[in-house]
Formats: C-alpha cells, structure tokens, sequence
C-alpha cells in the first residue's frame, strides 16, 4: 500500500491539518470509526453545533488530534494539536483509516 499523502496546512491556533478527506459519514460513524483504530484513545464527546459542524478529540501515542467536520456533510479536517507530531504517526494513522474506511 503506498504512503498516505499528508496536508501540512497550519491552523490560526499553531495546529496542523493533516488529512482532510470526504467521506459521507455522519459525525458520529466517524467518531465510531476512529475509535476502532489501533492505538486510539478517544478523548471526550462528540460537540456539535446548532449547524450540525462538531468535533472530537483523540490521542494516539500520547499525541493529541481532532476531528472537524467544517461543512456539515462529506468533508473532515483531520488536526494535530502540535504541528510537530511525528510524520510516521500521523501516515499510520491515515493508512489505519483509509483501510477501515474501505470496509465500513
């Protein structure tokens, strides 16, 4: 399987986007999905606003991400909180999903 390509779009508030697919998942299949990939600790709840725009937060490896949907349907923004977060982490992650995400 070839290397997922990574974003290194900087956020306002110093974070990264790294990934930012389009898939037609709801806020809360994605929230299941990325909860049954390996090393994923999710962090809180789902918070959505009256527009139906949410996040959730989760860590791998002690490294901190969220999860946005910015328009309310088809696409997510995939973040890291620290623009450094290691490279591999960040591929293996997108690899982890893409894969999932083939079989959902």
């Amino acid at each position: 399987m070839p290397s997922p390509s990574l974003l290194s779009m900087p956020l306002p508030n110093g974070s990264r986007c790294f990934y930012a697919p389009e898939y037609d998942l709801t806020p809360e299949a994605m929230r299941r999905l990325v909860s049954n990939l390996p090393g994923v600790k999710l962090l809180g709840t789902l918070d959505c606003d009256e527009q139906g725009l949410c996040w959730f937060e989760f860590e791998i490896d002690s490294w901190r991400f969220k999860v946005h949907n910015p328009f309310p349907r088809g696409a997510y923004w995939f973040i890291a909180a620290d623009p450094q977060t290691d490279e591999a982490v960040l591929a293996r992650f997108v690899a982890d999903l893409e894969a999932l995400v083939a079989v959902w």
